[in-house]
């Protein structure tokens, strides 16, 4: 198993790698894993935006509901 960080530092290595071992496919190997890897980085960025982005609107619900407001606009746009 190799690490992935090492993978997107220095792909050149694990291509080399795969060089020794024979593997015909090693350099479209190493470039799925390393597009793998940016979607996913991507992936997670987003999601940590769309939490932040809940935890806002549900902070701003609480104080809301605290002021004797109405928050049902506010809860129906962060479903």
């Amino acid at each position: 198993m190799h690490d992935l960080k090492l993978i997107r530092t220095d792909p050149d290595r694990l291509r080399a790698a795969l060089r020794q071992r024979q593997m015909q496919n090693g350099d479209e190997i190493v470039a799925h894993v390393v597009s793998l890897d940016e979607e996913r980085r991507t992936t997670l960025s987003e999601v940590e935006t769309f939490k932040r982005e809940r935890n806002e609107a549900s902070q701003q619900v609480a104080k809301l509901k605290k002021s004797g407001g109405n928050a049902d606009e506010l809860i129906t746009q962060t479903r």
